[in-house]
């Protein structure tokens, strides 16, 4: 009688700690490499969106190959609060954005991006880091 009680109230308990292991530090290392990189490309999309505000640009790589990058960013509020709204952008532009790059070998390459550069020349910050990742960002994303 005492082992289904234990069983539910263990799982009831993982379920609860879930949220907490899934938002962000945790897997930052496992997903992203720790070396800031900077790509420059046309946007496609622009998805204004919680939890993330994502956009996806196409670049050339040094192979002349046509790449899909997608841009993650911080929560709307973030970025809005750094000048970036849905009239930023627009499909076809160039932009240049700075940030981390996904590990995982996907169709779309990922990019943790701290900061982008849009038309005119305007660089918004465009993602939070703790500061152990700070250093090494703002010496290459300048």
């Amino acid at each position: 009688m005492m082992k289904p009680a234990i069983s539910a109230m263990c799982v009831f308990v993982l379920l609860l700690a879930m949220p907490l292991l899934a938002h962000h530090e945790f897997a930052f290392d496992a997903t992203y490499d720790g070396n800031p990189i900077t790509i420059t490309g046309k946007v496609v999309r622009v998805d204004l969106v919680n939890p993330h505000v994502l956009i996806q640009i196409e670049s050339v790589d040094s192979a002349g190959k046509v790449v899909r990058w997608v841009l993650e960013g911080s929560g709307v509020a973030h970025v809005r609060q750094n000048g970036f709204d849905k009239s930023t952008l627009k499909s076809g532009d160039t932009i240049t954005a700075c940030g981390f790059p996904g590990k995982a070998d996907t169709v779309n390459k990922h990019l943790s991006a701290e900061r982008i550069t849009v038309p005119g020349g305007q660089k918004l910050s465009f993602m939070r880091f703790d500061e152990k990742f700070m250093t090494s960002v703002s010496s290459h994303c300048q």
